[in-house]
């Protein structure tokens, strides 16, 4: 796919030039999730400092996402994804501006959901299954990978580590281990980050996950792959995130994209999120 080549092609696209050629797409995410289908209940506070999934959180377009089951490549058409358009055939979706507003201050991440799965045992020192396949960004390049918790664990610290396929194809890597379980990493809609492996800097597969200890409840937690799109750092009322004349500049968004918002709160305030995305097509 062609990229965006100068300003002058930009201000051509974006005022029809190039046909039907942009979008701009509105979202937002409250402190509210579904539970039994219908009614709704708050989520539980942010632990300021720790990052924390917006996933399930209602909001619009396209609702609140829900607990993933079995191993699933989500896109924009999953109950949860910020919906968008896709380009006509033989073009690219390149995503010119974000803006991401907060009601308190914190780090925002703007990224394709690539892969996820729930179901997993905070009690099962075993090898838990992830598998699954990637329909995006398929040659691991820049994915990244944590631990999603969508129902509370124990209060026994231990740690998690995964077992992926890099981006150079080589399976049986092995992340390093991660703190889970215990107050900060046991919480629901909490996201335990696992580094990858030295020298490592992609993922194509999981093969499986593993608690070195019980966290001594159940609880539920998953495995979620993601391709990081864009990151604001969130003051109130924040400017947007000009990516025409700042570094990374214009930055892909593939066909079928699940995008959706991880963040990292300063506080432990519930957090309000509204949003725009502005794409121009080539």
């Amino acid at each position: 796919m062609a990229s965006l080549t100068d300003l002058s092609d930009v201000l051509n696209r974006g005022t029809g030039g190039g046909g039907d050629t942009w979008q701009r797409v509105f979202w937002h995410r409250d402190p509210r999730i579904k539970r039994y289908g219908t009614t709704s209940g708050t989520i539980p506070s942010p632990v300021a400092g720790q990052w924390s999934s917006a996933w399930c959180h209602i909001g619009s377009p396209n609702g609140s996402g829900s607990l993933p089951g079995a191993v699933s490549a989500p896109t924009s058409s999953t109950s949860g994804a910020i919906s968008f358009r896709n380009p006509i055939a033989g073009r690219q979706n390149w995503l010119v501006c974000c803006k991401i507003t907060s009601s308190h201050d914190m780090v925002a991440v703007l990224y394709d959901r690539l892969l996820h799965i729930s179901g997993l045992d905070g009690t099962n020192t075993g090898a838990q299954t992830v598998g699954g396949t990637l329909t995006r960004y398929t040659d691991g390049v820049g994915n990244i990978m944590w631990a999603e918790i969508y129902g509370p664990l124990g209060s026994t610290g231990t740690t998690i580590s995964a077992s992926y396929t890099n981006q150079a194809g080589a399976s049986g890597q092995t992340t390093i281990a991660a703190t889970i379980g215990s107050t900060g990493f046991n919480e629901q809609f909490r996201i335990i980050n696992l580094p990858l492996a030295a020298g490592d800097f992609g993922i194509q597969a999981v093969a499986s996950a593993t608690l070195a200890a019980s966290t001594l409840t159940a609880g539920n937690f998953g495995i979620t792959v993601a391709h990081p799109i864009s990151a604001i750092s969130l003051p109130a009322n924040a400017a947007p995130r000009d990516l025409l004349s700042t570094l990374p500049g214009p930055t892909e968004v593939k066909s079928d994209a699940c995008l959706a918002i991880a963040y990292l709160s300063h506080s432990t305030s519930l957090p309000y999120l509204f949003g725009s995305l502005h794409f121009l097509e080539k």
